[in-house]
């Protein structure tokens, strides 16, 4: 009767092929990209201390004008339904409506003036990535009219604020005028101060990629 022997691999190859099945996968870590961090860093910090400041100035300026054109938004919140707890604390007993629409014409007038700028100083892509043509068009007449309305009234609201506060009823002032005009400048220098810093993390994320 004949047997047949099974060859086995020497124990050396066995003990590697084990040791092999045994060892933990490597993951490939990336290292961390210091230009990203650094220019979202600094994005983030110049967008909060200007936008703050600025929001602080505005807010009071655009109120004052919005009171006096529409004398229904000095309305206090507290005199709302539901809102009477407001009259409670020192710091919110004076709030009115004037107050709460600035804030939302800040949100909007910072909003807009990105991306007017942004259509501007860039191409559609900043804006419209992966729109077609005719939505394209379409979007940009849009915010063409929105700014048109928007941030007009907003240096009109502006300039109303500046006469009441210093030159009583009086419609026409030379230093209101320069005081808006800078007060639009200064919207427009810190809009672009903010797109540049986030276009270089959009920049030092692209060579990161291309790099890794």
């Amino acid at each position: 009767m004949s047997t047949t022997r099974v060859l086995e691999p020497p124990s050396s190859e066995r003990n590697g092929r084990i040791r092999s099945r045994e060892q933990p996968i490597k993951r490939q870590v990336k290292p961390i990209n210091w230009g990203r961090v650094y220019a979202t860093v600094k994005y983030w910090i110049v967008s909060l201390v200007t936008k703050i400041g600025l929001g602080i100035i505005y807010i009071s300026a655009i109120r004052e004008g919005l009171a006096y054109m529409v004398p229904f938004l000095g309305q206090r919140l507290s005199k709302l339904p539901g809102l009477s707890f407001l009259n409670d604390f020192e710091a919110t007993y004076k709030l009115d409506l004037a107050i709460v629409l600035s804030l939302f014409l800040l949100v909007f007038v910072w909003w807009l003036w990105e991306k007017l700028l942004l259509l501007w100083l860039y191409d559609d892509d900043a804006v419209f990535a992966g729109k077609s043509v005719r939505m394209r068009e379409r979007r940009a007449w849009t915010f063409r009219i929105l700014a048109l309305v928007i941030l007009g009234a907003d240096a009109a609201l502006f300039y109303i604020a500046m006469c009441i506060s210093g030159w009583g009823d009086s419609m026409f002032s030379l230093p209101a005028l320069l005081a808006t005009a800078a007060y639009v400048g200064v919207l427009i220098a810190v809009s672009i101060l903010c797109i540049d810093l986030k276009m270089q993390v959009k920049l030092a994320k692209e060579l990161y990629s291309d790099d890794v």
